[in-house]
């Protein structure tokens, strides 16, 4: 997979996830070219910001 598919994979996933993209989570080109280099796929990335960060899913936001 290329890094653009990688990233764009992992911004839709967060976005649809947390309502948060890579940008809004301050990461860096350079942190994420380590981690898709590192083989980390897209849904175990963002799975591993949420818990890293105590993010929590918008599933779980109790809105409407």
């Amino acid at each position: 997979m290329t890094f653009a598919r990688w990233l764009a994979d992992v911004n839709r996933r967060m976005r649809t996830e947390f309502s948060i993209n890579t940008r809004d989570a301050g990461l860096s080109k350079a942190e994420l070219m380590r981690w898709w280099r590192e083989g980390m796929s897209p849904l175990e990335f963002v799975t591993w910001q949420g818990e890293k960060h105590d993010l929590t899913p918008r599933n779980e936001w109790g809105w409407g």
